[in-house]
């Protein structure tokens, strides 16, 4: 089986990350996967990456595979994951999920294992939806405003997905190395740009419901990133939508 590649990027959120990434190298190690995992600063500043590169020291006696990619430059969430998918060539599978750990470990092999069986032309996503098996934890406030920003998503690009933000995603390497041409944006709307063009080319979006819980201490701002999330998206109806 052709090697995966799992990014996680990170803008000064090594204190998160500190929590989590015991959790995600023990599931990792568990599954058995052939996948390298690599843990992207967004351009956090010096202490950030000397914390950083202390937890990949605790992390490798666990899982062996997991690298530090520091650009030492802010690139936007976007834009760093883009620059480690970009360098890579052979991976079969491209997937990232976020430092915070409200996806936990096992919720993110699950998805790759589903891309897996799945294969070439399909891209499987984490939806923040209670089921039968899942359950949302978010403030009232948190819920709003996804629920809001999602349904602007939705009319403006017609994406067919209900949550096309959350953290956790699977995209085979070719469907993306096929539209990667037409993906500008750098910021948090990189993964609805992605995903409106993996599904212009064909590529079905799986979303898959799973257990989400909100973490403290993220960085962004629902009032400081509304109004240039709402730029990008207009960029990317215009661009991409006419």
């Amino acid at each position: 089986m052709r090697q995966s590649l799992l990014v996680t990027p990170s803008y000064r959120d090594a204190g998160r990350l500190a929590e989590f990434g015991p959790n995600l190298a023990r599931e990792l190690a568990r599954a058995a996967l052939n996948l390298r995992w690599i843990i992207a600063d967004d351009g956090s500043g010096p202490a950030e990456v000397e914390k950083l590169t202390r937890l990949i020291d605790e992390l490798r006696p666990v899982y062996p595979k997991v690298e530090l990619f520091s650009p030492g430059e802010h690139l936007g969430k976007g834009g760093v994951i883009h620059r480690v998918w970009d360098n890579d060539e052979e991976d079969e599978w491209l997937c990232f999920l976020d430092a915070d750990g409200s996806v936990d470990g096992a919720t993110f092999v699950a998805l790759l294992k589903r891309a897996q069986e799945l294969g070439p032309g399909h891209a499987v996503i984490a939806s923040r939806r209670d089921s039968p098996e899942t359950r949302v934890q978010q403030s009232a406030f948190r819920k709003f405003t996804h629920k809001v920003m999602a349904a602007l998503i939705r009319r403006t690009l017609k994406l067919p997905v209900v949550d096309s933000q959350c953290g956790a995603k699977c995209v085979h390497g070719d469907d993306y190395r096929g539209v990667v041409q037409r993906l500008k944006v750098k910021g948090l709307l990189f993964d609805s740009e992605l995903l409106l063009a993996l599904a212009d080319a064909g590529v079905e979006l799986v979303e898959v419901p799973v257990n989400w819980v909100e973490r403290p201490g993220g960085t962004v701002s629902p009032f400081r990133h509304a109004i240039p999330m709402l730029r990008s998206l207009r960029k990317i109806r215009k661009r991409m939508r006419g």
